[in-house]
């Protein structure tokens, strides 16, 4: 019986009955598979190389890559005849529609990702420290601009936290709105904008405000929060804060000058950051001495002399006109400007303090405090600073108004508050009888206390003619110099936290108060002996035995 139509054209698509290939085909069909996994070694090899170098500008990535493509091609091209059978195959068709559909699915995903990145849709920052937010002081002023201001920043792919500060950029344009505008370049790419802006460094941000003509900008490196939005504020306002150094008596300088001589450098850069401008005061020099109106705030670090009669008046009438004073002692026989903070509730003790408190001291030194943080603006979230050969103080309390019954507590009338104080079984060289907690640090705020607020009542803020002088007290002036903060390790940033959060208080910038460093959430994993041995048995032991006793199993039902 003659075969049908169907049969015949059936048998020719029959890869059976089709004719053996010859040998030259079988050669090129062999390169060709050597070809096929040549090239696919080579594009893991790219991808890899991309994934470390973060590009794919790069020529030695873009040889290996095209290499990777032609070997993948020829492979194609040798068993293009295999693949066009084996596709239509019922199994490879069913597989293939499976893959088209899982792509689609995943390019949705992708596609909803992307918009809801870029628009904000729904974002949740579930880290402990809130590593992937602006802080609440940030999107306030961010928000709260009523000019146009634009962030251009130049950062490399090879910038060493180039991720970091493109992500904290993203979140500042998402806060700003239309009122804030981001633009980033490649530092080593976009040569002649760089060069437009003079950008000399890798990391360099340029934040501007204002229209043509009258425009302001300011330059920052790096780009932490602190320093883009102080940055912002400076822009926006056209001023910067002016601090005073007092010179002339032995004080620590912003220079460095080697173990002999400390220096502030550290805490010059990071107030420099913080727009703020560093100048150095020499009263003795001046015929009338006179603290400058425009100067927020005086800083007396390490005086080894006392001023001057007249110097002092002068000091006396800058408080009493509202100025601010930051007054970092030293051991003596150093002044401890005694007159001066017994005026405003504070007496200094003579001797140094030493804490025999494991938790209270460093390095098992009791004359290095690691000084514990009471509740203020200027401790914040901090744990605790290290002070070496500190003094201590008296702080005068006096007793609250009485109050109504059913009322809220009264407000305290105290104008001291101790910031940083020692445990309790602290003592005084040369005072006895007496133990601890001391106080090593105490703010001193002039101004009237805010008004009895009622429950359910909003709270009143104090008008800017009401604030009066602030005065902050540090019976020691090493901890922050360059010479001891290295000697910290991580507690340094501790300490830089303090003083920066201290000079923002007293200048009542409470704007930047509260947005300290963020640490990076650290939770090591530590496991016990036993738990050690006991993962270590059931990783290279036990599950290998039953990965063996269900194979043998398998094994044994088949052969049956």
């Amino acid at each position: 019986m003659a075969e049908s139509r169907e049969e015949q054209h059936s048998a020719k698509r029959d890869p059976r009955l089709m004719a053996l290939p010859s040998e030259a085909m079988t050669v090129v069909a062999f390169y060709g598979r050597m070809a096929g996994w040549a090239g696919s070694v080579l594009l893991l090899a790219a991808l890899f190389m991309a994934m470390i170098a973060k590009t794919l500008n790069r020529m030695p990535i873009k040889v290996v890559g095209i290499l990777a493509l032609l070997c993948i091609a020829f492979w194609v091209y040798s068993n293009i005849h295999q693949l066009v059978v084996a596709v239509r195959t019922r199994g490879v068709q069913s597989a293939l529609n499976s893959a088209l559909f899982s792509v689609f699915i995943l390019a949705i995903l992708v596609v909803l990702n992307y918009i809801g990145l870029r628009h904000e849709v729904f974002r949740a920052d579930l880290t402990k420290s809130k590593q992937y937010s602006l802080s609440e002081q940030t999107i306030k002023i961010v928000k709260g601009l009523d000019k146009k201001v634009t962030i251009t920043a130049f950062i490399s792919q090879e910038q060493y936290n180039s991720d970091k500060l493109r992500r904290l950029l993203h979140m500042y344009e998402i806060a700003g709105g239309s009122k804030l505008g981001v633009k980033v370049y490649d530092f080593k790419t976009d040569i002649d904008k760089a060069q437009e802006y003079g950008a000399r460094f890798d990391g360099t941000m340029y934040i501007e405000s204002g229209e043509e003509g009258s425009k302001r900008k300011e330059e920052i490196q790096g780009g932490t929060e602190e320093q883009i939005t102080s940055a912002i504020l400076a822009a926006t306002t056209g001023q910067k804060t002016r601090i005073c150094l007092l010179t002339g008596h032995g004080e620590i300088g912003v220079e460095g000058g080697g173990p002999d001589k400390p220096s502030l450098g550290m805490l010059k850069s990071i107030l420099q950051n913080q727009q703020y401008q560093l100048d150095s005061l020499n009263l003795f020099t001046q015929a009338k001495p006179q603290v400058p109106t425009d100067c927020k705030l005086l800083i007396i670090a390490g005086a080894k002399y006392a001023p001057t009669a007249k110097e002092m008046t002068a000091i006396n009438q800058y408080l009493d006109q509202g100025g601010n004073l930051w007054l970092l002692l030293e051991p003596p026989p150093a002044p401890d400007f005694a007159d001066l903070l017994k005026a405003h509730g504070v007496t200094p003790l003579a001797g140094v303090v030493t804490d025999t408190d494991p938790y209270s001291s460093a390095e098992g030194n009791p004359t290095i405090l690691a000084a514990h943080p009471q509740e203020h603006d200027t401790t914040g979230p901090l744990q605790t600073v290290v002070l070496p050969t500190s003094i201590a103080f008296d702080v005068q309390e006096s007793a609250p108004p009485p109050s109504m019954p059913g009322a809220p507590p009264p407000p305290s009338n105290d104008k001291a508050k101790a910031i940083l104080k020692t445990s309790d079984v602290a003592s005084v060289k040369g005072i006895s009888g007496r133990r601890g907690p001391f106080a090593v640090a105490v703010a001193v705020d002039e101004s009237p206390a805010p008004p009895q607020q009622m429950p359910g009542q909003e709270p009143q803020e104090q008008s800017p003619a009401e604030r009066k002088a602030r005065l902050l007290v540090v019976g020691d002036s090493d901890f922050i110099t360059d010479t001891f903060l290295p000697n910290l390790g991580g507690l340094s940033r501790q300490n830089l936290a303090f003083a920066s959060m201290s000079v923002n208080w007293l200048v009542k910038n409470e704007k930047l108060v509260s947005i300290p460093a963020k640490e990076p959430d650290d939770k090591p994993y530590s496991v016990t002996d036993a738990q050690r041995r006991f993962t270590w048995v059931l990783t290279a032991g036990i599950v290998p035995l039953l990965i063996i006793i269900a194979g043998v199993f398998v094994w044994w039902r088949r052969r049956v």
